[in-house]
């Protein structure tokens, strides 16, 4: 019986570890190239934190691009943005329509028109912007 109690304390333990780990967030760099479009953000769900790390490994052609709804208030891991996106919402896709694809800096620039007619329902979808590499914790 002290076995068994024992075992299934570890077997609990094992899993909420790996439960704790997997919501651990992990932080990309997005880029076109042009340094003063780079946009960090973050990621909590492990089949995305895996497919952004393919992304970057694999260098598929044609690269998908990032893809989510963004927040209009600053992240402390994305300075010097005024918005950021919304980490359950990021997706990875080859191909989005045109009316979510805009540069950072426009965004920036247009923050007061995301929703309406630029960038309807906060998605964001910038084409020309690939994730390449994982960032450190900013703690």
């Amino acid at each position: 019986m002290k076995h068994s109690l024992r075992a299934s304390l570890v077997v609990l333990l094992s899993l909420t570890a790996a439960a704790v780990a997997a919501q651990e967030p992990r932080y990309f760099l997005m880029s076109d190239g042009k340094p003063e479009n780079d946009f960090v953000f973050e990621l909590r769900d492990p089949e995305q934190i895996a497919n952004a790390l393919r992304i970057i490994h694999d260098h598929p052609e044609p690269p998908p691009h990032v893809s989510g709804i963004i927040v209009l208030t600053p992240a402390p891991y994305n300075r010097p943005w005024g918005f950021h996106y919304e980490p359950r919402t990021i997706s990875f896709p080859e191909i989005s329509t045109e009316v979510c694809d805009a540069e950072t800096s426009y965004v920036q620039k247009h923050l007061d028109e995301v929703g309406g007619h630029f960038l309807p329902g906060n998605r964001w979808c910038p084409w020309s912007q690939h994730v390449i590499k994982e960032m450190p914790s900013p703690r």
